[in-house]
């Protein structure tokens, strides 16, 4: 909070000037700037096990979920500034999982800060479902084949934030699920168990303001 003071002053002269009582009348700002700020941004969370190479079986899906706090009392825009697919190093090289990503608000732009109903499609969850999850990569092209996936950017093109007054702050969720990118179908050749070991991957979200 800054506080930039402007003194304006009030003089009224009279006939009999000498002696007559004068006034100040003194006005005061209090200027409150643009805060934008990302609350426990870096939390990491821990997926649930992936624990079957199937993945149209229970087991075949685990999400990761992590949820701060933007505080925020203008618009933001959010965009992705990297995304990584979920990555295990082996040996000389690295194994992968399918990767997703969706991102929800606690709020609507409406009644409370958050996403716009007009933003849907682009990986931002605002029923509230699950759904609107954007694949990113790390399938082989044969699974790509099979689920008619292409990779796209998370967040592409960016996402409105609207700030609604007396609602300075909006939780955000977001999930990034992985999936067996090597089960091409049950009855495919290039079906394969995804390597063993724990996945990693990074996501970078950068707000500005409108």
């Amino acid at each position: 909070f800054a506080a930039v003071i402007a003194a304006s002053l009030a003089y009224t002269p009279t006939a009999h000037q000498q002696g007559t009582a004068t006034s100040l009348v003194a006005t005061y700002f209090g200027l409150v700037n643009e805060i934008m700020e990302f609350i426990d941004p870096n939390t990491t969370a821990v997926a649930a096990s992936l624990s079957s190479w199937d993945n149209s079986i229970a087991g075949g899906v685990a999400d990761s979920i992590v949820v701060f706090r933007l505080v925020t009392n203008v618009d933001v825009m959010l965009t992705a500034t990297s995304q990584e697919v979920f990555t295990l190093p082996v040996g000389g090289g690295s194994a992968y999982l399918a990767t997703y990503y969706q991102i929800s608000a606690s709020g609507n732009g409406s009644t409370g800060t958050g996403f716009l109903t007009a933003s849907n499609g682009t990986g931002v969850d605002l029923a509230g479902d699950g759904g609107d999850f954007v694949y990113v990569g790390g399938g082989s092209t044969a699974w790509e084949t099979v689920n008619s996936e292409t990779a796209a950017t998370f967040l592409a093109g960016g996402e409105t934030i609207t700030h609604i007054n007396k609602s300075g702050a909006a939780l955000l969720t977001v999930t990034i699920r992985g999936v067996n990118g090597e089960d091409a179908g049950a009855n495919s050749d290039n079906t394969e168990a995804p390597e063993a070991g724990t996945y990693t991957a990074d996501l970078s979200l950068l707000a500005t303001v409108l």
